[in-house]
């Protein structure tokens, strides 16, 4: 990646801090030490160690053509989950220009209390101030655990968010929200707290799996769901360019393929400018999560409740794309949606290789080394979602595509929780029973 790319300003919460472009690696370095932040002696990139292969060196180098001096060559090993890693640090503690690094293991099961405190402890041992701007350079783990170090770190300190993946760019890195998970559930521990900017290059999708293409689009498509304006799900739901294009995917997309596809660019990048600039509006009006933000929650109740009983073995957006269907089944069931709004739904997620069910054909293989969740632990973990309230289930409705019952999350009893899914999740439980006795 050379040179800079074209790049759009998109506005949130009254400032222009979203930069959406390709190819902004030298832009994003000249930006930060030229007009965002100039004061700043110390950058630190947190990243990942699949990230760090294909990008870190990149964005090191462009900060050491200002004068920034990288890590020293004395090596750390960090013990993580019981992987040793190897990371470096600056021996000297001087006021100087300095760009440091520090690499933690990729999963979700690393955004943990665990890894913040060494990050933190990392961040102290380079005597990082309050002027030191943090750098998350990755996923939605890496942007979750720079978000809840920075608004901890000396009561505080800037931070900066360049996703890399496609469900980064549209849902996580966007709103400020930050945290790590722990045994009780999904980001329990957490702050909001805004970063300084927010880079969406979409060159980072030329290196991005199929499947975690696709656990993007669960986020887009949810977007479209609760949109007013239906055209983006219209378009989605309809075999065309766009959906063959990622269909024909073996696993990944490669660089010819990309340079070769400009329509495809084309598209990507209106649909994930359509999902920002959707999700800016919305954080703008209810930054607090109160009532409109809620709504952004749709399937994650359920979906939050699958993925922390099933992680590592199915990723986010394949949890929320099963807990969006059964979400829509609790609306038709209560006479909020016509059974529409489940074909509608299933449709679309189908055309992106998304599962519809826990017995879906596409995650079964890798489900069955778990025991299936049954419904009485699903409401167990549903009780401790964020949006609850009152000692009740909130869950987002649906009256129809593009038509939220209620602009907030609603109480649902756990009766009719077990009334409109419990048929789907036993169901799932029997073919997993039935799978596991055929290969015995």
């Amino acid at each position: 990646m050379s040179g800079i790319g074209k790049r759009t300003e998109l506005e949130m919460l009254g400032k222009k801090n979203i930069i959406l472009g390709n190819n902004l690696t030298k832009f994003v370095v000249k930006d930060l030490i030229e007009f965002i932040k100039p004061e700043t002696l110390v950058f630190v990139i947190i990243t990942d160690t699949n990230v760090e292969k294909l990008y870190l060196q990149e964005f090191l180098n462009e900060f050491k053509k200002y004068g920034y001096i990288g890590n020293s060559t004395e090596f750390i090993k960090v013990p993580i989950n019981g992987n040793e890693i190897r990371t470096t640090r600056s021996t000297k503690k001087l006021k100087m220009k300095k760009i440091i690094h520090y690499v933690i293991p990729p999963g979700e099961g690393n955004k943990s209390r665990e890894t913040v405190s060494r990050v933190q402890d990392f961040l102290f041992s380079e005597a990082c101030d309050r002027d030191t701007t943090l750098i998350g350079l990755g996923g939605g783990v890496i942007g979750d655990l720079v978000g809840f170090i920075a608004s901890t770190y000396l009561r505080g300190i800037s931070f900066v968010n360049i996703p890399t993946t496609l469900l980064a760019m549209v849902d996580s890195s966007i709103g400020g929200k930050n945290g790590v998970d722990t045994p009780a559930g999904k980001n329990l521990i957490g702050t909001i707290y805004q970063p300084i900017r927010i880079y969406i290059d979409t060159n980072f999708l030329m290196t991005l799996p199929k499947r975690e293409f696709c656990n993007g689009m669960a986020e887009i498509i949810k977007t479209c769901a609760i949109s007013q304006d239906q055209k983006w799900f219209e378009f989605l739901e309809i075999e065309n360019e766009f959906t063959k294009f990622i269909t024909s995917l073996d696993t990944s997309i490669n660089i010819n393929q990309w340079d070769e596809s400009p329509h495809f660019q084309l598209l990507i990048s209106k649909i994930i400018q359509f999902s920002v600039k959707f999700k800016a509006r919305v954080v703008t009006e209810d930054e607090r999560d109160k009532g409109r933000r809620q709504t952004l929650n749709f399937g994650h109740t359920i979906g939050h409740a699958l993925e922390q009983h099933y992680t590592p073995h199915l990723l986010h957006g394949e949890c929320l794309s099963i807990g969006m269907i059964l979400e829509g089944k609790i609306a038709v069931g209560r006479n909020h949606a016509e059974p529409i709004l489940i074909e509608r739904l299933e449709t679309i997620l189908k055309n992106f290789n998304l599962p519809i069910g826990l017995n879906d054909e596409k995650i079964r293989e890798r489900i069955l080394i778990v025991p299936p969740i049954k419904i009485e632990k699903l409401l167990k973990i549903m009780k401790t979602d964020k949006k609850n309230g009152s000692g009740s289930i909130h869950i987002v409705l649906l009256n129809g595509i593009g038509e939220l019952l209620k602009p907030r999350a609603l109480s649902v009893s756990d009766g009719d929780i077990l009334t409109y899914i419990k048929h789907d999740i036993e169901k799932a439980i029997s073919k997993t029973t039935l799978t596991l006795m055929e290969t015995i």
